[in-house]
């Protein structure tokens, strides 16, 4: 239980553009700071923040650079050598080269989710089209060679998401520093997402993953393990979420979109010809 004589402190990891958007610019900026009482720390990953944030001024908004992870071969963490180190260079070697985008393919096919038929089922024109996206740069290749197999599946997911994906002992020190209560990841599915979930298991706080859009599971990833709640934007990404074995409908809460809450203030309204011109 957090200590009542502090203030709540919850960790926002800004881990991706979008999730910039969701939390920056829409009405829950606005929210965060009328709590006075709860301090929200907010952990930009890849680029730096820290100073828009801090030109507003917000006493208990604080931003917070992240450390180079060390997954990353770069990051110092890793210049000794040990076994271990190693190892975590190895794996995350072969992770972002084939692993990660073979569990996205079998996670897909495996729970049987909706746009992974949407996929398979386009003209070769429109994989064509797609492939200038990210999200689809692979394709239906991801998955090769897996065949339709639960147990090689399930041996990727663990890979990634399990006890192979070490924390280095550096990174766990971070969390533990910041003494969270709540750690909320701005976008659940999300390759580096699976790391950190790793080191912030070893400490134990709630966690709490976003989802965006109604496609992450399918085009960004599998779910990560040890979520208090999930936090979706559509009842279509609900619908999708609840369908996996592993996630209670109960623990999905729909929010909508924070950032198109602007539309809804009459002062940005305007009628149909003013629009038009």
């Amino acid at each position: 239980m957090p200590d009542s004589s502090k203030p709540l402190r919850i960790a926002i990891l800004i881990n991706y553009f979008f999730t910039l958007r969701d939390f920056l610019f829409s009405p829950v900026w606005q929210e965060m700071s009328k709590h006075p009482d709860v301090q929200f720390l907010l952990l930009a990953s890849d680029w730096d923040i820290s100073a828009y944030v801090s030109g507003l001024n917000i006493d208990n908004i604080i931003p917070i650079s992240m450390p180079q992870p060390a997954y990353n071969a770069e990051s110092p963490s890793l210049q000794k050598t040990s076994l271990k180190n190693l190892w975590i260079q190895l794996f995350n070697k072969l992770d972002g080269k084939y692993l990660f985008q073979a569990l996205l393919h079998r996670f897909t096919a495996t729970h049987n989710l909706s746009h992974f038929h949407i996929r398979r089922e386009r003209s070769k024109k429109e994989k064509e089209i797609h492939r200038v996206f990210y999200n689809y740069r692979l394709g239906e290749a991801a998955g090769f060679p897996f065949p339709q197999s639960r147990l090689l599946y399930r041996l990727a997911y663990e890979a990634h998401h399990g006890f192979l994906n070490l924390p280095h002992e550096d990174d766990i020190e971070f969390i533990r520093s910041l003494e969270p209560d709540l750690f909320v990841f701005g976008r659940l599915h999300y390759k580096p997402t699976a790391y950190w979930v790793n080191a912030i298991k070893r400490l134990n706080p709630p966690m709490i993953g976003m989802v965006s859009s109604w496609d992450p599971p399918t085009v960004q990833g599998a779910t990560p393990r040890g979520m208090s709640g999930y936090v979706v934007a559509s009842q279509r990404m609900k619908d999708e979420m609840a369908g996996l074995p592993t996630i209670p409908r109960a623990h999905i809460q729909q929010i909508g979109k924070p950032q198109m809450d602007i539309f809804c203030d009459p002062n940005t309204l305007m009628d149909r010809s003013e629009f038009l011109k």
